[in-house]
């Protein structure tokens, strides 16, 4: 799933701008997971300026499903 920075910042309750303050700090995906209200982490790619669902191999985040088995 990908999501354009104004979606993105409507699903976390934030304004965009908000959002373009917090993309490029350290520890983005883990902030974006707690804010996601399912759960989800989120990565930003500037070469698409879309946000990515963060593959949780990739980036060694758990999901909220994994944290279930």
């Amino acid at each position: 799933m990908k999501l354009k920075q104004s979606e993105l910042a409507k699903r976390l309750g934030l304004s965009p701008q908000a959002l373009t303050r917090h993309r490029s700090r350290p520890g983005f995906i883990e902030w974006s997971r707690i804010q996601d209200p399912e759960g989800v982490a989120w990565v930003y790619e500037p070469t698409t300026k879309y946000f990515h669902v963060v593959d949780s191999v990739i980036y060694g985040v758990q999901s909220p499903t994994e944290s279930l088995v």
